[in-house]
């Protein structure tokens, strides 16, 4: 059964429409209204805008034991690799390094690589530029270099513009994957879910392997 609301006066009228007004500045059932501002509301906006892209999300469960394995024996992060990894499969299929305008989709010469990071401000997404021309070592020492200076709360806006593919890794909190929103104006993300052991069938025998899901969002616009 539906009941029926009566507006009586402008005061009613108000407080329905606009809610926000009665936790402005406190209230006795102790609502708070937190303001949205700087980074926190750039990236709110960035992924309203975000939303309104034809996204198509996949993800698939990979066996990672040798790629740790060379990751101990190079003495680089898992990070690094699966960076590089990206790197060699975005010139492999330009067009997941590309962005879609009204004129046609630009390929990018370069990767500038995003890194989606968590901060005491917000989420952000620096990027390290050219990242294609950098070896193992460069491309760690950045990766160290944009997520120290990302959590001291250091990184400039020039930083956070101009990438044309995104990482984002949600490994460290124990998730397995998600549904990432693509950075605007870039054509993929991919994220990279936490390391987990797990049965997995090598041969006719079911062992332990450490297994990680990873996912892809892509603009359907873009990559078809």
């Amino acid at each position: 059964r539906r009941s029926r609301v009566t507006l009586r006066g402008p005061v009613e009228r108000e407080a329905l429409v606009r809610p926000q007004a009665r936790v402005q500045g406190g209230s006795s059932s102790g609502e708070t209204l937190e303001p949205i501002k700087g980074v926190r509301k750039a990236m709110a906006e960035a992924m309203v805008a975000s939303a309104g892209v034809p996204q198509v999300t996949i993800w698939t469960a990979v066996d990672a034991t040798r790629t740790l394995e060379l990751a101990e024996r190079l003495g680089v992060r898992l990070m690094t690799l699966v960076a590089r990894s990206t790197i060699v499969a975005l010139k492999r299929h330009p067009l997941l390094n590309s962005t879609y305008t009204d004129d046609g989709v630009v390929v990018h010469d370069h990767v500038n690589l995003g890194i989606a990071a968590a901060t005491p401000r917000g989420l952000i997404v620096p990027n390290i530029r050219e990242a294609d021309g950098l070896d193992f070592a460069g491309l760690q020492a950045a990766l160290d270099d944009l997520v120290a200076t990302a959590r001291s709360g250091r990184t400039q806006p020039p930083a956070q513009i101009g990438g044309t593919f995104t990482i984002t890794n949600i490994g460290p909190f124990g998730i397995e994957g998600g549904t990432p929103l693509l950075n605007p104006g870039e054509s993929g993300i991919l994220c990279l879910g936490t390391v987990a052991k797990r049965p997995w069938v090598v041969g006719d025998a079911v062992v332990p392997r450490d297994v990680v899901t990873l996912t892809l969002t892509l603009d359907r616009k873009s990559v078809v």
